[in-house]
């Protein structure tokens, strides 16, 4: 569980009742619980700015070891155990070769990794093991993509690996009870569409795009200085990059084509440069273009975990963050003359903005995943000037037009609103009251007099699997 604010932390509660006892605080990512229910394995970090450590313990937190650390370049997305409590099988990406995440078998007792399958994904994660233990269901992306991923299933044994589906979907969640002969997963589809109001009525929508597959917007908006949208649609075919006037007049525009896979636009402040994540080249780094899509070239080389960047008003320099991996945790400043990249904090930064005047920077500072903390740092680097705890659902921190106040949205009885949090403090304010739909992405205009959305739904399924390669006892 965890408190407004602070990262999760690891309890144990009696089945009959009683109260809690803190075995671990502080972890980082997934945890989970062996089989036969005596030890729990789970990430940290044991000093911030240090890498994650992968440690198993007895359940009461007793026999604590540590399995294996990510290094500079990697990442352990998610684990499971093996059903006799010997092993876990962990997928890992590597950033050093193009966002690379494979499967691997860790054994508990001593700490040795071994590759299971030849297979890579770029995204793998909620792995769990199949009746009998020699097999392995997961859900990947061999492509790196945010809105869908298929079911794999992995022999333990050969290493051989196969999709089982061939749907557009993205699934959430994969799971596998034990001795049953089923795996039960969430399966979710998601529409988008873009529309704009103005600043003084937030919540009176003018639609530009309607609602569709295409799910405009849903990996990124930016305006221009000259007042028109551009945004992520699937409207091609894949992610590509599309503008489009606020006012809905006209045809929206193509701009990025057959990269297969752009997203999250964000432009300079003279209009002459459009910044994107790419996957041109084979893996995600940041690229730009002109305000046409037009002479790409890459601005980045190493793939992090957040490149949206905030260019300065100069052009000449962009703030980059980074949360996860080791060499790239904290707050960057790209000067993109000198082609060099300088940190200006140790502090976990995701999304980074500069203020208007270019003397503070926002970040959203990640816990668990969930970035709901709002730091404040000075541009020039160094220790935060301000927190602010938001709720729990808070996402998608950014400068509010008078520079004043913080605004978000975040969930409210399955809606997504709206707020502004004053940098004086007191509790957030509520600006939109929308009975319906979630808001994926939002923007402020240049002039801060209008705010453009990208909105929706995600429709949720659950999808049953039968385990055909489920032992059965002889009576059965």
């Amino acid at each position: 569980r965890t408190g407004p604010g602070e990262p999760p932390s690891i309890y144990t509660i009696p089945s009959l009742g009683g109260d809690p006892k803190l075995i671990v605080s502080d972890v980082s990512g997934r945890v989970a619980l062996s089989p036969d229910g005596r030890r729990i394995a789970y990430l940290k970090r044991m000093q911030p700015g240090t890498p994650r450590e992968l440690f198993v313990s007895n359940l009461d937190g007793t026999s604590l070891r540590s399995l294996r650390t990510e290094d500079d370049e990697e990442l352990i997305r998610d684990f499971a155990w093996s059903p006799d409590s010997k092993y876990l099988a962990a997928t890992i990406t590597d950033f050093s070769k193009e966002l690379k995440t494979g499967l691997f078998r860790i054994q508990v007792s001593n700490g040795r990794t071994k590759r299971i399958s030849d297979q890579s994904w770029a995204i793998a994660t909620q792995l769990a093991y199949l009746p009998p233990e020699n097999h392995i269901v997961l859900l990947g992306s061999e492509q790196f993509s945010l809105l869908n991923n298929h079911v794999w299933h992995v022999d333990v044994e050969s290493g051989n690996a196969r999709r089982l589906t061939n749907d557009a979907n993205r699934y959430l969640t994969l799971s596998v009870a034990p001795k049953v002969d089923r795996i039960l997963l969430v399966q979710a589809s998601a529409n988008s569409g873009l529309s704009v109001a103005s600043a003084s009525k937030p919540d009176q929508l003018a639609l530009i795009t309607p609602r569709s597959a295409s799910a405009d917007g849903i990996l990124g908006i930016a305006w221009t200085p000259d007042n028109r949208l551009i945004y992520q649609s699937r409207a091609s075919g894949s992610d590509e990059l599309w503008s489009t006037a606020p006012d809905g007049n006209g045809q929206p525009k193509q701009l990025t084509n057959g990269t297969r896979l752009t997203y999250n636009p964000s432009v300079s402040p003279d209009g002459s440069t459009l910044y994107q994540l790419s996957l041109r080249g084979g893996r995600i780094v940041l690229w730009k273009t002109n305000l046409e899509g037009k002479n790409p070239q890459q601005v980045t080389s190493d793939a992090m975990e957040d490149l949206t960047p905030s260019v300065s008003k100069d052009g000449q320099s962009l703030l980059l963050g980074g949360i996860l991996a080791a060499k790239h945790q904290g707050l960057w400043k790209q000067r993109l003359a000198e082609g060099d990249r300088v940190k200006l904090s140790d502090q976990p930064c995701f999304d980074p903005q500069y203020s208007a005047d270019e003397s503070k920077i926002l970040c959203a500072e990640n816990v668990d995943g969930s970035p709901r903390i709002a730091t404040i740092l000075p541009a020039s680097g160094g220790a935060p000037l301000q927190k602010l705890t938001l709720m729990d659902t808070a996402r998608q921190f950014r400068w509010s037009p008078s520079g004043h106040a913080v605004t978000f949205v975040a969930e409210r009885e399955g809606v997504t609103q709206l707020f502004e949090q004053p940098l004086s403090g007191g509790q957030p304010k509520q600006l939109t009251h929308f009975p319906e739909l979630l808001t994926y992405r939002y923007a402020w205009s240049p002039n801060g007099q209008q705010i453009a959305y990208a909105r929706g739904e995600i429709m949720q399924d659950i999808v049953v699997f039968t385990n055909k390669y489920k032992s059965r006892d002889p009576e059965e």
